[in-house]
């Protein structure tokens, strides 16, 4: 699953991707105003050193978001607070949600096959 701090690194890659296309007549665009969809089941796996998208507040993590082995943050680079701040941003924009009541798995119902 995509956690907070990875939408937030989503929208620096669109952003940094597609100059200019952050802001249309004063408003804020996310994700670089294209169609986006977002799926998960938050009862399989959490995302790996983030936090759940359905979270709320600031960052509690410890992260830097600076290379492996680098000293400190580009520059150029956003904060992890920032970048979890423009995730959830990001996860704001989006108006529909589909909720699935109904569990579907796929087995493989031969004789003699491990799913």
């Amino acid at each position: 699953m995509v956690g907070r701090q990875m939408l937030g690194k989503i929208e620096f890659k669109v952003r940094d991707s597609l100059r200019g296309a952050a802001r249309d007549e004063g408003n804020e665009i996310f994700l670089g105003g294209r169609d986006t969809v977002l799926a998960g089941d938050p009862k399989q796996a959490n995302p790996i050193g983030d936090e759940p998208m359905y979270k709320e507040g600031e960052s509690k993590g410890k992260g830097q978001n600076k290379p492996r082995g680098g000293a400190r943050t580009p520059s150029d680079a956003w904060t992890t607070h920032k970048l979890v701040r423009m995730g959830m941003l990001a996860r704001n924009t989006f108006h529909d949600a589909i909720l699935l009541r109904e569990v579907h798995r796929i087995s493989n119902e031969r004789a003699g096959c491990r799913p």
